[in-house]
């Protein structure tokens, strides 16, 4: 009986010692076809990535005096530019607000100070970090969804999660004393339901939930802040509320 015990754990141990080197065998097969996908992957995107590639569209000419005010989303900054699936990145960028147009300063032609109006229709979003902050910006194409009040151009996104919230910087012009002056204001947009809502005012934001609005109104007023003087974070949090109702 001894021996028969002894026999059975000897087979258990060898069943299981061969499991484990079959299953070691199967890790290390998928880790191999894994490493080798990502070499290939990593191969034709270096044969085929063009580093200028971004560079589509006509010359820049600036339209301003660099005594008058600025058309631009302060001044050149540094960010990449998502086009087509490709990412090109530490660019120097300029964003036209009052022309609602993105401008690159490529490393390879500064020395010309050539600028270059990237063809819009090509870029899907960009990021630019200028004056120490960060903005992120996507190209909306309204064709591609139900808007209310929304036209094409680059929004800013300021938050993403259940509902969206973007918002469309503007640049007007005007003239005073013989000097173009551009005075500057943004609208803010959430989208919900597949559509984009105005929500310059509180109550266009409280329309969008009739259902609970003494909620949202009640969390509203825990910030002691007008509606238009509410801070980006302020206006943030309150649409992460309303996400919950």
């Amino acid at each position: 009986m001894y021996k028969l015990f002894i026999a059975f754990v000897f087979l258990l141990f060898s069943w299981i010692s061969k499991s484990q080197t079959n299953q070691i065998r199967k890790v290390d097969q998928n880790n191999y076809i894994e490493n080798k996908v990502d070499s290939i992957k990593n191969y034709y995107s270096s044969k085929t990535f063009n580093p200028l590639g971004y560079i589509n569209g006509k010359e820049y000419k600036h339209y301003h005096l660099p005594t008058q005010s600025s058309p631009y989303l302060n001044s050149q900054g540094v960010g990449s530019i998502f086009m087509d699936g490709v990412k090109y990145d530490n660019l120097n960028l300029i964003y036209d607000i009052y022309l609602d147009e993105l401008i690159t300063v490529p490393v390879e032609y500064s020395a010309q100070s050539v600028f270059i109006n990237i063809n819009k229709s090509l870029v899907d979003s960009f990021q630019i970090y200028v004056d120490d902050k960060n903005y992120n910006f996507k190209n909306i194409k309204i064709n591609n969804y139900k808007s209310t009040g929304i036209t094409d151009g680059f929004y800013e996104t300021i938050y993403s999660g259940n509902f969206s919230l973007i918002q469309k910087h503007i640049k007007t012009s005007s003239q005073q004393n013989s000097l173009t002056i551009y005075k500057k204001s943004e609208i803010k947009y959430l989208f919900i339901n597949g559509k984009y809502h105005d929500i310059s005012t509180r109550k266009k934001l409280f329309s969008l939930f009739k259902d609970n609005i003494k909620k949202l109104r009640k969390k509203y007023k825990q910030t002691h802040t007008l509606y238009k003087d509410l801070q980006t974070s302020q206006l943030v949090e309150l649409v992460k509320y309303a996400e919950t109702l």
